[in-house]
């Protein structure tokens, strides 16, 4: 069985890469994994130090990489997406951008990890520390509890916890999305009138935003499955 995963690190990941390859043919497992590194869409931002001085740092910028993300995947399907939490940019980490792709895969795998676990909590005292005000510590912290992660690794763990993720079922949603992906273009002829004349990219779209309409859809997909196995029993 062939499994999708993404790796979303400002560093190089080509032998981690090889590694889940490698893995996953030992245990039955075809992994098709892609590398995205978010510090390629970068600007400029001015920030003073604490003598008052202004410093002008490259930080990531969320919303160009959200726009890269879907010109560069929009018609792929992953079960699992991996972030690494330590970017080198004082105020983005992997849960902002969790939370930003969370937002259109809603039913994608998140996996986070982080060369030690303790890091993540010392970088939120240190914000706590450096900005008296709060409102980046609280950011970062809502950010942490509001991104629906599945696990949270160390980074030489993440190889093993990404297989191990990789080898659990897929959910009847995850298999309707990926295989509706395989013909984005085909135009809906039918007769479920919300989707009508809509492709099967666009469709995808809805049901992995959790729309209602795609909710809906995924009922009249399961009801038609159904119905027909009875009909073929008969």
């Amino acid at each position: 069985m062939t499994r999708f995963c993404l790796i979303i690190d400002d560093n190089d990941q080509s032998s981690v890469i090889e590694t889940l390859r490698n893995k996953g043919k030992e245990q039955g497992l075809e992994i098709n994994c892609h590398f995205f590194n978010p510090s390629e869409y970068n600007e400029e931002k001015v920030f003073k130090t604490e003598d008052g001085q202004e410093e002008v740092e490259i930080v990531i910028d969320i919303g160009e990489f959200e726009k890269e993300f879907q010109k560069h995947f929009h018609r792929q399907h992953f079960d699992l997406i991996a972030f690494d939490y330590n970017l080198d940019d004082r105020e983005t980490t992997g849960v902002d951008l969790i939370r930003k792709l969370r937002q259109i895969r809603k039913n994608t795998i998140f996996l986070l990890y982080s060369g030690t676990l303790d890091w993540i909590v010392r970088d939120i005292v240190r914000l706590h520390n450096e900005n008296p005000n709060g409102k980046l510590l609280q950011r970062r912290i809502k950010s942490l509890v509001n991104s629906n992660i599945t696990s949270l690794v160390k980074r030489e763990d993440y190889d093993d916890e990404i297989i191990r993720q990789l080898r659990n079922p897929l959910t009847p949603q995850a298999i309707i999305e990926k295989k509706l992906l395989e013909y984005p273009d085909l135009i809906f002829k039918s007769t479920y009138p919300l989707f009508e004349n809509l492709t099967l990219e666009e469709i995808t779209t809805e049901i992995s935003g959790n729309s209602l309409k795609g909710e809906e859809f995924l009922d009249a997909i399961i009801e038609l499955t159904i119905a027909h196995l009875i009909e073929l029993n008969k």
